[in-house]
């Protein structure tokens, strides 16, 4: 009998594993690289669930007409300023920064300290923006125009 480690049998299972992904990365005190790493490349390639083996544009750069609802709406978030940020963090384009609160004034307790010499991480940028507002609002273009 083989068992699944990851049960994720559409692109609405993995738009909730996201969007509880990423509810859990803004509660936390210290924000966590690995966890924002994953909702980062989830909302990049999220549209490649809905519309599988399509791509905006060809090889040669030309556009890719979108021939279903499918394939429109991956052209459509494609083309957002927000999944082009994301994509360009997953293609190693865009630097992403940390923002620390020194560790001293930050916890009473040493259990969420990952950087004793730089404190906790408060938040990422990404071209002077908070990534969370970047991936919040690439998070509700899914939302209301694919998922509702």
């Amino acid at each position: 009998m083989n068992k699944k480690i990851i049960d994720m049998n559409s692109e609405e299972d993995f738009f909730e594993i996201l969007k509880t992904s990423f509810i859990k990365y803004k509660t936390e005190n210290n924000k966590s690289i690995e966890l924002l790493l994953f909702i980062i490349m989830g909302l990049s390639h999220l549209n490649e669930w809905i519309a599988p083996g399509y791509a905006p544009f060809t090889k040669n750069g030309n556009i890719n007409v979108p021939k279903t609802k499918y394939e429109q709406f991956s052209n459509d978030v494609y083309l957002t300023n927000e999944h082009k940020i994301v994509r360009e963090i997953c293609n190693k384009a865009k630097r992403i920064e940390s923002s620390v609160k020194p560790l001293i004034s930050c916890t009473r307790s040493l259990d969420g300290a990952t950087d004793f010499d730089n404190g906790l991480v408060t938040s990422y940028t990404v071209d002077g923006r908070d990534i969370t507002e970047i991936m919040e609002k690439l998070i509700r273009f899914y939302q209301t125009r694919w998922f509702n």
